[in-house]
């Protein structure tokens, strides 16, 4: 049973092992990169069964949550873990001034990041939000994101020039990021979180005012103006009304039932009357929750120091 456990303690932590699971991971690799990951790809199982049955193993076109894939980084971390244990041991039994943690460091570090890799595949989350400016909506975690103001530029010619977002991140009842530029190329990172821009939107805003007295509220399109007696939702533009006298499309509940309504400029809606329609931009943010990036980040930094403390080892033995 002990040498059992020996050779296969041995296998594990072989070198020939590494190598063989960096060939078939960079294989999956190009796998990946060849073929969609969006889940549109589809191979029917024909053939012999142990080729579907292997087919559907390897996931192509999802390779990297797959089963073969999660295998073969599975036995790369075991692997990595006991030749980096077993490399640190016998630097341990060596003379202190003899001893080379470069490589030690290097391997500390890809363990932590295959370690974040793996947290990050299995916990990372995406959400996209549309704001108007002054709006503010919750985030995964519990922050608010508001949108404080939004720039939009444009050619000579009328084509979108540029666009960004300036933005505040609270979380528990304190401002963590105030007045922050959000631009295409420019994402906030923040903690576990990475915010970016990735466009926006033209829309628009009817102001309808309840009564001869009432002041214009704003309805974004879309968006619902609820009342005492019932509420209205801005719904679109009448594509059936002609250039000169545009109409639009509204949905009122009342006491009455609800029903549909097409209205021009200074005609009812509900127990409102429509006053007039402008546009507004609206941006448009991706967040990207990663618990997992702090720890691919130290993992990163790890095996750059472990590289360059190895290389500066080498350096000075091939100087002596």
């Amino acid at each position: 049973m002990g040498k059992l456990i020996s050779r296969l303690y041995d296998l594990l932590r072989s070198i020939k092992l590494a190598y063989a699971l960096i060939i078939v991971l960079g294989l999956f690799g190009m796998l990946g990169g060849l073929l969609p990951q969006d889940g549109s790809l589809f191979i029917a199982p024909t053939g012999h069964p142990f080729v579907a049955k292997v087919v559907a193993w390897i996931s192509p076109g999802a390779v990297f949550s797959g089963p073969a894939f999660r295998l073969a980084a599975a036995l790369f971390a075991v692997n990595l873990t006991l030749c980096s244990f077993h490399r640190l041991a016998g630097q341990f039994a060596l003379p202190r001034g003899k001893r080379r943690h470069g490589p030690d460091v290097l391997h500390l570090g890809l363990i932590v990041l295959l370690v974040g890799a793996a947290w990050s595949a299995k916990s990372a989350t995406e959400s996209r939000h549309t704001l108007l400016v002054g709006e503010e909506e919750s985030l995964p975690g519990g922050e608010l994101l508001a949108l404080r103001d939004f720039s939009f530029e444009r050619y000579a010619d009328g084509r979108p020039k540029s666009w960004s977002s300036s933005i505040d991140l609270d979380a528990n009842g304190a401002n963590r990021v105030r007045d922050f530029t959000l631009k295409v190329n420019r994402p906030l990172r923040y903690g576990a979180y990475t915010i970016y821009q990735t466009g926006y939107d033209e829309r628009l805003v009817a102001l309808l005012r309840k009564g001869r007295l009432g002041l214009p509220e704003p309805l974004v399109q879309g968006k619902r103006l609820s009342g005492d007696s019932g509420s209205v939702v801005f719904m679109a533009p009448d594509p059936d009304s002609g250039a000169d006298a545009h109409r639009f499309v509204f949905l009122a509940d009342t006491e009455s039932g609800r029903k549909v309504v097409t209205a021009r400029i200074g005609e009812t809606v509900g127990d409102y009357t429509l006053q007039d329609v402008t546009s507004v931009f609206s941006s448009t943010i991706k967040v990207r929750r990663d618990p997992g990036y702090p720890l691919v980040l130290a993992g990163l930094i790890l095996v750059a120091l472990g590289t360059i403390a190895t290389y500066i080892i080498k350096l000075r033995g091939m100087r002596s």
